[in-house]
């Protein structure tokens, strides 16, 4: 009863959201509706930026799921029996994974709103730097071969040239 006179029970059910964001997925995939940027809604969009844009949706949405899936690997089965130290490590990969992830989608809408761009580049910068850099975290984390952290700067390089490629492809954007 209680519950039910509360201010949270006026908000939108997580289904209702989830029901959303489903419809929203399903019209970009499919090319069409409300929910596709402009450039790819337009009649006749260049075969370049529609595969621009799904590849990096594709790419950022499968990461996210893997990074998501890693993480609760980490927090249940890894949790008892790696090291505290060792944790870290796993969680430092999960969260760099994670934010590269939802970085590909940006990419990927920044490349269908601004057509010109080079996006493949920060899209392959991105991909690189999650498998070199949380790929070695995670199996250094779960081998405890401390050599693969030899790895890691590499995708870390790869991730601040993946910024950088952005921050220049956004430069030469004419307004």
């Amino acid at each position: 009863q209680l519950y039910r006179q509360s201010s949270i029970s006026s908000s939108p059910s997580p289904h209702r959201f989830q029901a959303t964001a489903f419809r929203i997925a399903r019209r970009i995939l499919a090319g069409s509706g409300p929910a596709v940027p402009r450039t790819l809604a337009s009649p006749g969009p260049s075969a370049h930026v529609a595969a621009m844009f799904r590849i990096a949706w594709m790419i950022g949405s499968i990461s996210a799921f893997l990074g998501v899936a890693a993480g609760a690997f980490g927090a249940h089965a890894l949790k008892a029996r790696v090291d505290p130290e060792m944790l870290l490590v796993y969680e430092t990969g999960v969260r760099y994974q994670l934010i590269h992830a939802i970085a590909l989608l940006a990419v990927g809408l920044a490349a269908a709103r601004f057509p010109a761009g080079k996006w493949s580049i920060p899209v392959g910068l991105f991909v690189a730097g999650t498998v070199l850099f949380s790929g070695s975290l995670y199996a250094l984390a779960l081998s405890g071969m401390r050599w693969l952290g030899a790895v890691t700067p590499l995708g870390g390089v790869c991730f601040l040239l993946g910024w950088l490629a952005v921050t220049w492809i956004a430069l030469r954007i004419e307004p």
